[in-house]
């Protein structure tokens, strides 16, 4: 997908984010540069089905849900707020907050990933039947 800010990207930035977290927490590297990338594709409005100027991951209502289980229910409005704060302080390496960006990017990969299988699953039935759950016997 060429969209820089497309689902799909946003799973890979979010992964990328956690993995250099882990590392800054680790003191194998200096920062997180892709955190800071997710948190602006995060901010950035993108273009909405029909084409016209789109809003933010962090305003559209299709993604509350998701995002307010990631960021532990908090309103859209104090999401990015809170992206902004979280930001200032991973970059000073407070470890605390360096967790909790981890943990975030995590969780939004985790429900950026569950969203888009319910959506294939729903367009093509069959899969569920070859796809093994973890909970299945």
């Amino acid at each position: 997908m060429s969209d820089a800010h497309s689902p799909l990207n946003l799973i890979d930035l979010s992964l990328d984010a956690a993995l250099q977290l882990e590392e800054l927490a680790q003191g194998k590297r200096s920062d997180a540069p892709t955190f800071q990338t997710l948190v602006d594709a995060l901010k950035t409005p993108r273009r909405s089905y029909s084409g016209s100027s789109g809003v933010s991951m962090l305003t559209d209502v299709r993604n509350a849900p998701l995002l307010r289980k990631a960021i532990n229910n908090r309103t859209p409005k104090d999401a990015s707020l809170f992206f902004d704060e979280l930001v200032k302080n991973v970059a000073t390496k407070d470890r605390q907050y360096v967790e909790l960006a981890k943990t975030l990017c995590l969780m939004i990969n985790n429900n950026l990933l569950t969203k888009d299988y319910d959506i294939l699953v729903r367009r093509h039935p069959r899969l569920r039947q070859h796809v093994r759950l973890d909970n299945a016997s």
